[in-house]
């Protein structure tokens, strides 16, 4: 079991996905991480992924972005309706502002070898196998080393 840290919900910060899992009090129990999420939230992003690592058990991998976490404060933060607006600050993989390569280098650092999902939240490309195609090549640049993302 995993709970989802998504913006509009109790569980978006480091500390509240602790204080969560510390009051389910399972073993079973973790984290689906959500880095663009997390990065709404966290202004240190490695720090927090440090926090949680021991608990994540799966990964959602999208970019962000620019100005995203001021046009959530625009929103009504409290629910996934009030957030709905913010879908198009999610982007492709390299196409945003994230530091999505330190992020995976702390997960990995943690020991992170389980699943993760690129997440396409808003049709860019002529057609989603194109964007599906390009998201992939960039999500394979970020991990491999000494490979740069497109800026």
């Amino acid at each position: 079991m995993a709970v989802h840290n998504h913006a509009g919900t109790h569980v978006t910060t480091a500390a509240a996905q602790l204080r969560f899992l510390e009051e389910v009090d399972r073993p079973e129990a973790g984290i689906c991480l959500d880095l663009a999420h997390l990065a709404l939230f966290e202004d240190d992003v490695p720090a927090a992924i440090d926090r949680l690592a021991p608990y994540v058990r799966y990964l959602h991998v999208k970019d962000l972005e620019v100005g995203a976490r001021e046009a959530l404060e625009r929103l009504d933060g409290n629910s996934l309706e009030g957030v709905a607006a913010l879908k198009p600050a999610y982007t492709d993989i390299g196409a945003g502002s994230l530091d999505l390569k330190s992020a995976l280098q702390t997960l990995a650092q943690h020991g992170y070898r389980r699943w993760a999902t690129i997440e396409i939240e808003t049709l860019r490309r002529p057609t989603f196998l194109e964007q599906a195609q390009d998201n992939a090549e960039q999500f394979a640049l970020l991990l491999a080393p000494n490979q740069a993302v497109r800026a």
